[in-house]
């Protein structure tokens, strides 16, 4: 009778944790289970964060390289440009400063020519006048160049060269 008691009363207990762990499981697992679909989901998002953020990083890199060899290319091509430029200007000047010195001689020529051979004092080209009127159109070739109107030239015009 004693152990029947005890068993009863063990029965009871063992019953009671039962129900109260039936009780706990009930409501804790659908919590947990809840807020593992929710782990699971926000995994799943930064998953597809990732994915989509690696993708984009992929694509501005292509596009950085694509830019950089564009401006490699276009720096090659404005620097060959500028040389091409620089020595066309160096032409151009070496050509006038030769021009000049021949406009220069044949004036001087001219003069010496008339001189000599032309009884008549009014000249058939006036050397001076020439000189002044080829000085103005240098001097508009080089308006708004930059560049010195006289490279080369002194007033006179005896100096058209200078090193």
């Amino acid at each position: 009778s004693e152990v029947r008691a005890e068993v009863a009363a063990d029965l009871a207990n063992d019953t009671q944790v039962f129900l109260d762990m039936e009780q706990w499981c009930a409501t804790t697992i659908p919590q947990m289970q809840a807020a593992f679909d929710q782990s699971l989901d926000r995994d799943r998002e930064l998953v597809t964060a990732i994915e989509t953020s690696a993708q984009g990083m992929a694509q501005v890199t292509a596009q950085i390289a694509s830019l950089e060899r564009e401006l490699a290319k276009e720096t090659t091509s404005l620097r060959q440009h500028d040389e091409m430029r620089q020595r066309e200007m160096r032409e151009f000047h070496e050509s006038e400063k030769e021009l000049l010195l021949s406009t220069q001689k044949l004036s001087q020529a001219i003069t010496i020519l008339q001189s000599h051979y032309d009884r008549n004092p009014q000249p058939l080209l006036n050397a001076s006048a020439e000189r002044e009127r080829l000085e103005g159109e240098r001097e508009g070739l080089y308006a708004g160049t930059g560049l010195e109107s006289g490279a080369g030239a002194s007033q006179d015009g005896s100096a058209l060269i200078r090193v």
